[in-house]
């Protein structure tokens, strides 16, 4: 339950924090033109498909009928939340967003990559998705020590922000 706590936790937070920054619309474009990338990926190799096993031309596929059909369409993200992932990435990327901080950088990045001894992204994920799945105490404490700094610059930022207005 710890890890599940620690997960949620960290992702409201972060999830307030690039709100604060007015960052949050700048990330769902980012996903937007990324899901677009990879959409028209997968179009194009099933197109390549489509026309090398059945012998047919550009001309003989319906583009928009195909696109709607296997959903491989562009959908507007302006209004989601984010997932974790892609918001620390997008801090990572803009360090200014934490005073150009490099520790503090670097324990994002930490947490953004696996590692055995510290519990990254892809472990509070697992336990949200896996009940069988949980830390070790020691792991937990080293875990949430190590983000504390991160964390509470964000809700310092948050809490600032909140005060102006």
């Amino acid at each position: 339950m710890a890890g599940i706590a620690l997960r949620c936790y960290v992702d409201m937070l972060v999830y307030e924090f690039l709100q604060a920054k007015k960052c949050i619309g700048e990330i769902n474009k980012e996903d937007a033109v990324t899901a677009a990338t990879h959409n028209d990926k997968k179009y194009n190799d099933l197109k390549q498909y489509i026309k090398a096993s059945y012998a047919l031309s550009d001309e003989e596929i319906n583009d928009e009928e195909l696109r709607r059909l296997t959903k491989f369409t562009t959908t507007d993200k302006n209004n989601k939340i984010p997932e974790l992932g892609n918001m620390i990435a997008y801090i990572i990327r803009h360090p200014e967003l934490l005073n150009n901080n490099t520790r503090l950088v670097q324990v994002l990045e930490k947490f953004k990559k696996s590692n055995t001894h510290f519990i990254d992204l892809t472990a509070c994920n697992m336990f949200v998705h896996n009940q069988y799945f949980s830390p070790s105490v020691a792991t937990l404490e080293t875990s949430v020590n190590t983000l504390a700094p991160v964390l509470e610059e964000m809700y310092t930022a948050i809490k600032n922000e909140k005060q102006q207005l």
